[in-house]
């Protein structure tokens, strides 16, 4: 049984190192102990079967692994005739949007960006803006800090042209806040209180510390039982 709640069991395979490494960032803060194996492109991020559950909850609140919104190269990946004017302009609008995405999950304390860049339709058309102006709308969800609006409303326009930076809707959510105790989740293992990753090692080392005392226990009755064994007369018949 022991042994069962050391096993380690792979959380995340097949991932960059990058997202191995913010994974095991993530975990660490959560106090989730993580191991990373592998190499080139394939690591595997692994926890304590005990810390399943907690490991799964605390990635998804930081939105990890990261699903990468499909830029330039992946947008125009597969090889094939475009079917007219206006597929061409929403393919590039939506690999526009995904490069914007990418460049603001860089910002510090972003966990995931979202953009959507509408231009006009008879831009997309004809070449014609007819009054209409193109308009960008962005999703942030942050785990720290201020994030500067206007900014990311400049960095947006400055992709977009002829979009404005009063036509860019920023909205900013906060990732689910932890506990107060700075994300250690706690776990009883008789009187102690400890890190639910430590609970299995504390565990083991109570079960070996009361397997010796009983152990030196039966030994010294043992030892009492032979010595009066010994001292005893024999008896007469």
């Amino acid at each position: 049984m022991l042994l069962a709640g050391c096993e380690e069991v792979p959380l995340l395979t097949g991932a960059a190192e990058g997202e191995a490494n913010r994974a095991v960032a993530a975990l660490d803060r959560a106090g989730v102990a993580a191991h990373k194996s592998g190499a080139a492109g394939q690591w595997t991020v692994s926890v304590a079967r005990d810390d399943v559950a907690r490991a799964v909850t605390s990635l998804g609140d930081e939105s990890l692994p990261r699903r990468e919104a499909p830029g330039v190269a992946e947008t125009y990946a597969s090889s094939g005739l475009l079917r007219g004017v206006a597929e061409e302009a929403l393919r590039a609008e939506h690999a526009r949007a995904g490069e914007i995405a990418r460049t603001l999950g860089a910002l510090d304390g972003v966990v995931e960006a979202r953009v959507h860049v509408a231009a006009p339709e008879s831009d997309a058309l004809s070449g014609d803006e007819g009054g209409a102006r193109p308009r960008a709308s962005v999703l942030l969800r942050c785990n720290s800090g201020e994030v500067d609006t206007a900014a990311v409303q400049r960095l947006v326009a400055g992709a977009v042209a002829g979009l404005r930076p009063d036509d860019v809707a920023v909205v900013v959510t906060r990732a689910r806040p932890r506990d107060g105790r700075g994300g250690a989740v706690l776990a009883t293992v008789g009187p102690f209180a400890v890190a639910r990753s430590s609970a299995a090692g504390l565990r083991a080392t109570l079960a070996g510390l009361i397997a010796a005392v009983a152990a030196m226990a039966g030994w010294l009755v043992w030892m009492e039982w032979r010595k009066r064994r010994v001292g005893e007369p024999e008896p007469r018949v």
